[in-house]
């Protein structure tokens, strides 16, 4: 089930009252399976934090917060899974006195399995580019505080603005996410303005089909690793890997006495790497060679094992068995 982006509230909207510390914003929950509301926040205001996030009556929890001295402003990111469907009041509260305006961003979200990787970087000139790293299946939601006009925020497959008012004083807001499905790897979102700084933050938000790098090895025993002392390296033997989701390269190691390649015949190497794109090894299911090295001695070779690794990724391992046996004696005859 891929993310359904649904209503989009972006508004600006004061703090009134005796206390100034309390802003409410009313918002449409969509329907369905797998809910999720997502709250992008900012004010004029670095020396308050927010105090709370609520949606009709249920807290939502804090990805992060933080301020900045150039604009004096403070912005946080906060969700919510399985929110209250229909029209409810979501109700920011700060630790303090304030009695500005506010831009408040709330998307609600269906077929969401979770929030995953993110990344949140303070005024850089523009333009500002940082990087995501995300799994397959996933949307990226970015949001970015200037001090001038933005003209466009980019991310890597395709981008949608989110509409609605985004000035505050001399300050912007601004919202966009990702327009389809990512494939597994590291995504850029580009933050460009007319002139001067502006911030990136950016999310990862999981699909209900979404999943962890993995990465899969056929078979996890391998025998026949052998030769007699002196007339080595033993036969060639092979074992394949695949991956799912994966965002960097696999990387294959051999153990003490034995060597690996990619090429029969040649190329035998303590490591080797495994390209990936799109989350799969390139050509898979690839397949990898192991030999016992010549020159051992005679004896067992068995509690060795080859490692297969990715980034996030459960480390993989191939047991080996192998064996030096005694070299061929010469020939000895008695004259009577």
């Amino acid at each position: 089930m891929s993310i359904v982006i649904g209503t989009k509230t972006s508004t600006v909207a004061s703090f009134p009252g005796a206390s100034n510390t309390v802003a409410t914003i009313s918002h449409f929950q969509d329907s369905g399976s797998d809910g999720y509301l997502l709250v992008a926040v900012f004010v004029n205001a670095m020396g308050r934090n927010f105090a709370s996030v609520v949606y009709d009556s249920v807290p939502c929890t804090e990805l992060f917060s933080t301020s900045a001295s150039g604009p004096s402003a403070r912005w946080g990111f906060f969700f919510l899974a399985t929110p209250s469907t229909g029209t409810n009041d979501l109700v920011v509260t700060l630790d303090g006195n304030y009695g500005g305006q506010g831009v408040f961003q709330i998307i609600s979200l269906t077929g969401c399995g979770g929030i995953g990787a993110f990344g949140n970087n303070g005024f850089t000139s523009h333009p500002h580019s940082r990087n995501l790293s995300v799994v397959a299946d996933s949307l990226i939601y970015a949001f970015s505080i200037a001090q001038f006009p933005f003209t466009s925020i980019v991310i890597t497959g395709g981008s949608i603005l989110v509409p609605g008012s985004d000035l505050i004083s001399t300050n912007y807001f601004r919202g966009a996410y990702s327009s389809g499905p990512l494939t597994a790897g590291v995504k850029t979102v580009t933050v460009n303005t007319t002139i001067f700084n502006s911030t990136n933050s950016r999310i990862e938000l999981l699909s209900v089909t979404s999943s962890p790098p993995s990465l899969n090895v056929l078979p996890t025993t391998i025998s026949g690793l052998t030769y007699a002392e002196g007339n080595g390296p033993s036969a060639e033997q092979t074992f394949t890997v695949s991956g799912d989701d994966l965002t960097a390269d696999a990387i294959v190691t051999a153990p003490i006495n034995y060597l690996i390649s990619k090429t029969s015949g040649s190329g035998f190497a303590s490591s080797v790497s495994l390209s990936q794109a799109g989350g799969n090894i390139v050509g898979e299911p690839v397949t990898v060679y192991v030999i016992l090295e010549s020159g051992l001695p005679e004896g067992t070779y068995n509690s060795e094992v080859v490692t297969i690794s990715s980034t996030g990724a459960t480390t993989q391992t191939i047991a080996l068995i192998g064996n030096v046996s005694p070299g061929r004696q010469g020939n000895f005859f008695l004259m009577f």
